[in-house]
């Protein structure tokens, strides 16, 4: 009888396990969804390049976010989005550019994606010492 209750309970659970996907499932229908995050410091005028790592072969749409937290100096970054046709990565073009220039300002950039890579490079200007935390999201229409 015990054994029965332990085999019944578990057939309960992973029906209820498949509910729950179904049901969350249902809440997200028509996307797929990639997020990722990166954090860093800038110098001076170093810069950073961050390359989505899937390849996008269906249509996305992208938000990139940058937020920038000033060390010391004046905080002057700039934020280039560009894609890429070739899957070696060796042909860039520039689809969005802006800028954080206030401690603690968050800039966003979206669109869709067109090409079949995808990178940010963010570069700093001057002389400062400002920490970036960059998050993007990529969300696949049906």
């Amino acid at each position: 009888m015990n054994k029965f209750m332990l085999v019944g309970g578990a057939v309960i659970l992973a029906a209820s396990l498949i509910f729950t996907a179904a049901r969350n499932s249902e809440f997200d229908a028509g996307y797929e969804i990639y997020r990722t995050t990166a954090s860093d410091t800038i110098t001076d005028t170093e810069a950073d390049t961050i390359t989505i790592s899937p390849y996008l072969y269906s249509f996305w749409k992208y938000n990139h976010t940058v937020k920038g937290v000033q060390e010391s100096g004046t905080i002057d970054l700039t934020l280039s989005v560009q894609e890429s046709n070739a899957l070696s990565g060796d042909e860039w073009y520039t689809i969005a550019t802006d800028t954080v220039d206030a401690d603690g300002e968050i800039t966003d950039m979206f669109g869709d994606v067109y090409g079949v890579r995808q990178r940010i490079i963010i570069t700093g200007t001057g002389t400062q010492s400002a920490v970036y935390t960059h998050r993007i999201t990529l969300k696949k229409p049906y």
